[in-house]
């Protein structure tokens, strides 16, 4: 039996007694800076909103990789993925969404046809143009617009291929008086056709074109006639034009 005044010191919970061996102090010490050490780091962790969860570890905050990122798996972004170097993918990429690109696209030659785009070629017919009973005011070569149309430019076409005929029935007082046509497009205007009426003549011509750097509005369609003389109306002077044009984007 230990006496109370002679025996062991009773141990204290409120003030533990000091480790007299080196060693086992040591081994206190490091065990206590490993603690420190995991609940540091967790706390920093945390703080950046780095967590682990049972389905893996989840960042809430922005992640900024400075060297190579390399993933095996699926990647899924549910925000905006920003690029400001060079993307090398060397697989499929699969795009179940928009794909905005603001600079050039540039692809292998055959590679997209034209099932895969949406209407990458339309066409327009223009409304025939007619006009009856003008006056011929004559000078050579001086042409002067009889009938006239329009076609519109669809929205997101910038090119087209446009074909224009013009017809003309002219009906003069004497049989000697010329009378020359052409079909203009856009304010270009085609070969000129040399007719005589011999009292009543027709004639018909075409021109075609290729427009670029469209951006909506209208391709005007012309049909001009120029004479010698200057004559009168005539009830049978008739002009038409008409036409049509195949766009590009």
């Amino acid at each position: 039996m230990i006496d109370a005044w002679t025996g062991r010191a009773p141990a204290s919970t409120e003030f533990p007694r000091t480790e007299t061996d080196g060693v086992k102090q040591l081994v206190g010490k490091l065990q206590g800076l490993s603690a420190d050490l995991r609940e540091s780091t967790s706390n920093l962790l945390r703080t950046a909103g780095i967590y682990l969860t049972e389905a893996g570890m989840r960042i809430a905050s922005s992640l900024t990789i400075e060297g190579d990122l390399s993933s095996t798996g699926s990647a899924s972004f549910g925000g905006t993925l920003s690029t400001t170097g060079t993307a090398n993918i060397g697989g499929a990429m699969n795009v179940t969404g928009n794909a905005v690109f603001s600079g050039d696209l540039a692809v292998p030659n055959g590679s997209i046809t034209n099932a895969a785009l949406s209407n990458p070629v339309t066409s327009a017919i223009a409304a025939p143009g007619t006009a009856m009973g003008w006056i011929v005011n004559g000078g050579s070569g001086v042409f002067q617009t009889k009938a006239s149309t329009t076609i519109a430019v669809p929205s997101g076409y910038s090119q087209a291929l446009v074909f224009a005929s013009a017809s003309v029935t002219y009906q003069s007082p004497t049989s000697s008086n010329r009378f020359d046509i052409r079909a203009g497009i856009g304010g270009q205007y085609g070969a000129q056709l040399i007719n005589l009426a011999n009292l009543v003549g027709s004639s018909s011509v075409a021109h075609s074109r290729t427009l670029t750097g469209l951006s909506g509005g209208t391709i005007a369609l012309e049909c001009q006639v120029a004479t010698a003389v200057n004559e009168a109306a005539q009830a049978a002077n008739t002009a038409t034009v008409t036409g049509f044009a195949i766009f590009f984007r």
